[in-house]
């Protein structure tokens, strides 16, 4: 009797696990990417609307809609004006190169600068003094940079790689075929901790008020690197964020109050 009691409460449990299997499994059956975080794509089981009949239009815009233009640049952001006139009447061939003009007709092109890198040569000379022979060497004016790239050319380095997500690499290629600069893959790394110093008080500065903040947002995605599963993504610092790895069905997560300077679910 003994060994049929120890079966059967093996058995209950194994059926409640299945049970509990089963119901998570239906909760899955009714998701979609209206009611849930999956993405279109895995709605494979949807049915697709049917396509609609040809109206017999022609594709683009119909006659009697209002047309959309580039807005021009006003007249005191321009850099350059160029004056075209007729050499010669579209209809005759008259000269018209003593006639008055008319009116003109605007038409404005948009071009990126030719982009030459400015190199500042510090010439750093030595005196050697009159009254006891030692020798010495200018040092570097004030403000000036520490390494060989300036602020300007550092801060472009750092939004590649941070804001456009661009590796060091792809950083470099950029520098080189757009900039005309060669650095290395060390130097857009030192680039990028140098702006990062300089940026730190400001980022603290927003982490401690996120902190003291009495709500804060978070947001969820698909991707996530832990186990390939959808995760709720809260931020610790401004360039910063906490993965929280979530089940799909499972009960809403709660942000709690700021533990240690991270959000704890």
């Amino acid at each position: 009797m003994v060994d049929w009691a120890k079966r059967v409460e093996k058995l209950e449990a194994l059926l409640n696990v299945a049970l509990a299997r089963i119901v998570e499994l239906e909760g899955k059956i009714g998701l979609n990417s209206g009611n849930s975080s999956k993405s279109p794509s895995s709605d494979m089981g949807r049915k697709r609307k049917p396509p609609v009949a040809p109206s017999g239009r022609k594709p683009g815009g119909q006659p009697g809609h209002e047309g959309q233009a580039r807005e021009q640049v006003p007249p005191e952001e321009v850099d350059a004006t160029e004056d075209v006139d007729p050499s010669a009447c579209e209809n005759c061939g008259e000269d018209l190169g003593a006639q008055p003009r008319l009116d003109a007709c605007i038409r404005q092109v948009t071009e990126s600068p030719e982009f030459k890198a400015f190199v500042l040569e510090f010439r750093l000379w030595s005196k050697v003094c009159p009254k006891c022979g030692r020798a010495t060497r200018a040092g570097m004016p004030a403000g000036s940079p520490k390494g060989a790239f300036g602020p300007r050319l550092q801060a472009r380095i750092a939004l590649l790689s941070g804001r456009f997500r661009l590796t060091r690499r792809e950083t470099r290629a950029v520098a080189k075929s757009m900039f005309g600069i060669k650095i290395s893959l060390g130097s857009v790394q030192a680039c990028c901790e140098a702006v990062s110093a300089v940026a730190a008080p400001t980022t603290e500065a927003i982490h401690e008020d996120v902190k003291h903040a009495p709500e804060v947002n978070a947001d969820e995605t698909q991707y996530c690197p832990v186990k390939k599963q959808p995760c709720l993504v809260g931020p610790t610092t401004l360039s910063q964020y906490k993965w929280f790895p979530m089940r799909i069905g499972s009960s809403p997560f709660r942000v709690s109050p700021w533990a240690n300077g991270l959000p704890a679910v």
